[in-house]
Formats: C-alpha cells, structure tokens, sequence
C-alpha cells in the first residue's frame, strides 16, 4: 500500500540519483515544480540544484524516519517516474510499467523543457 512514486535526477555525465515517497506520489508532479521554481537560479549548476530539489521534496518528512528515500538505483513506482535531465534541460514523465530494479526502460510519455515545466498545469 501506500501512494509511491520516484522522481530520477540524471546529471550531464549520466548519472542518476532517484527521489522516493512512498505516501505523497499522486502530489510529486506538483511538488517537483515547486522545487524546480525554487532552484531556477541554480538550474546551470546540478549539484546546487539537485540539493535544493531534495531538500525541497523531502520537506514533508523533514521529522519523519520515513516517508522519503533516496538512492542511486531505481525504487518501484505506482505513479509515472518523473526524470529531471540536467544535460537536456527537460523533465520527462516516464511510464512505470517497465520501471524496476533490473530494467532501466522507460516509455517516455511526456517531455517538458525546464521552463515549460514549471509553467505547466
């Protein structure tokens, strides 16, 4: 049970960094945007911009010992995998049917540039 979702931060040299709730995935789009308006300063520098998505989509748990994780392989999602690609400058809304610890396939359903995104509803 519960209401998961990951969101992917994939660096310019490719390497990713995976974002999980397990109870807030149906709100994650939303709070992914919130996050990325907070970084638009630091969205030409990953690193500074991947601490401020973090530390943002985790706010909810900030108390908590649950609730959020974060990892370098993929988590199980319920809710399509958002991907953040920081050498693309896009946020991708993938499928999470092929999504797994062994499989790193995903159908792209939707493709956003950075500003396009956050303007998005």
């Amino acid at each position: 049970m519960g209401d998961r979702a990951t969101i992917i931060l994939k660096e310019e040299k490719g390497n990713c960094i995976y974002v999980y709730t397990h109870w807030h995935g149906s709100e994650f789009s939303d709070m992914l945007k919130k996050a990325m308006i907070k970084a638009k300063a630091r969205w030409d520098d990953e690193v500074y911009c991947n601490r401020v998505l973090i530390t943002e989509l985790c706010k909810p748990a900030k108390d908590e010992i649950i609730g959020f994780g974060v990892s370098t392989y993929p988590i199980e999602s319920e809710n399509p995998v958002l991907e953040v690609d920081h050498g693309e400058r896009v946020v991708r809304v993938l499928s999470n049917e092929e999504f797994g610890y062994d499989d790193y396939r995903r159908k792209v359903i939707r493709e956003f540039s950075f500003e396009a995104f956050i303007e998005s509803e």
